[in-house]
């Protein structure tokens, strides 16, 4: 009877141990999982805001800013005839990087295209070399928004923009407040 009593007590410490040993590794396990979790919502959290702006310069937004793109080449013979044709439109935004220009043509983007997007802000005229790097389509307005990035640029043009890009936002800024 005694016999059977110690098996039982050790069989129940046994069992003690090892449900205290579980719950230690559970919550080890439960640490960790917790931790990569963390990891990953800050991953998520610092892709999130370099989605907000993928870009190294900051845009602004304009308020249809007349703009006009000058076809420069392509790389389908076949565009030949629309070289030097001019665009008329209007920019959206605007950084010391690129332009998001706004008119009723649909080119073909897929052939690449260069062009000069010839604009003025507060006065400075610009007449920057830049590549059409993205387009989108909007049916219900008939209207082509285009991305252009500037190549090329010179380190006093670029200066020039990002100076007048600047004043403007701080004026905004200012209006806001």
């Amino acid at each position: 009877m005694t016999l059977l009593v110690v098996y039982f007590i050790v069989i129940n410490l046994l069992l003690t141990g090892l449900i205290i040993y579980l719950q230690k590794q559970s919550k080890t396990e439960r640490k960790r999982i917790y931790s990569l979790l963390d990891e990953e919502r800050n991953k998520l959290k610092k892709k999130h805001s370099e989605d907000k702006n993928r870009r190294g310069n900051f845009r602004l937004t304009l308020n249809r800013k007349d703009c006009t793109l000058v076809l420069k080449e392509s790389t389908h013979d076949n565009m030949e005839k629309l070289k030097e044709r001019s665009l008329k439109g209007y920019i959206e935004n605007i950084s010391a990087s690129g332009v998001k220009f706004v008119c009723r043509y649909d080119l073909p983007v897929k052939f690449n295209f260069k062009v000069t997007a010839v604009f003025e802000l507060r006065g400075e005229e610009f007449s920057l070399n830049a590549d059409i790097v993205r387009k989108e389509e909007h049916t219900n307005h008939k209207l082509m928004i285009y991305g252009l990035k500037f190549v090329g640029m010179a380190a006093k043009d670029q200066e020039r923009l990002s100076i007048i890009l600047h004043r403007i936002e701080s004026e905004n800024r200012k209006r806001i407040s």
